[in-house]
């Protein structure tokens, strides 16, 4: 809609904000037209383009929808080659908040805590910076020899669950606590005793570990959150 109207610089939001000097025109979902856009973009610029335009959607930042439209805008008017051109703004943003995506992903794809419920069941609690559940989801798919699995984000009120070797990503916004089995409370009891014991205290450098496991993780993550018991 924004390039039929020739917008440059148009300033897009999922709400509104409530300017007293702008124009608003809503702008309904329409699934036709997005695979036309989506199938205009891999014809037109190519497949990563598509790909790194999922990122900065995933990315939830502030005007990362602004910096979508900028991007594409430029690879429409260039082609294939214009994402060498990283000295240019909106290359340089769209790839530096897509890298912040990518980051976050690989780091919750290895400190991702499961906890076995007394119905069988992995379930795991995350708090990430962005929307990483659908770029992680297939990591633990493949991975998991279980049928019953939940990757629960808290702060986005969604969830990947996973029943008889398929996943789907759905709201979850209830406020939910899972009843622990017996032996994941003597297994977790057993795996920070363990990490207190084989530290060395003389050799802790406490700002490398956090700069590699920021400290907003601390609170899902098994050795960090709890007191030996």
């Amino acid at each position: 809609h924004a390039c039929k109207a020739k917008e440059r610089y148009p300033r897009i939001c999922s709400e509104d904000e409530g300017s007293l000097f702008g124009e608003y025109i809503r702008i309904h979902s329409d699934e036709r037209i997005a695979e036309e856009v989506s199938a205009a973009i891999v014809q037109k610029i190519s497949r990563n383009a598509l790909y790194r335009s999922g990122l900065l959607y995933l990315s939830e930042c502030a005007d990362f929808a602004c910096v979508m439209y900028r991007y594409l805008l430029l690879g429409f008017s260039m082609g294939v080659t214009f994402d060498n051109f990283q000295s240019h703004e909106a290359v340089r943003n769209a790839h530096a908040i897509s890298r912040k995506v990518i980051c976050e992903a690989h780091r919750f794809m290895g400190i991702t805590r499961f906890e076995c419920t007394s119905q069988g069941i992995l379930y795991a609690a995350i708090e990430p910076s962005h929307n990483v559940v659908p770029m992680i989801a297939p990591h633990f798919q493949d991975r998991l020899d279980v049928d019953s699995w939940v990757i629960h984000d808290i702060t986005r009120g969604i969830a990947a669950l996973s029943t008889q070797g398929r996943y789907e990503i759905v709201p979850f916004t209830v406020e939910y606590k899972p009843q622990m089995s017996e032996d994941e409370r003597f297994f977790k009891a057993l795996w920070r005793r363990y990490y207190r014991t084989v530290a060395i205290s003389q050799k802790q450098n406490l700002k490398l570990r956090n700069r590699f496991i920021p400290p907003r993780y601390f609170s899902h993550l098994t050795e960090l959150n709890g007191k030996e018991e």
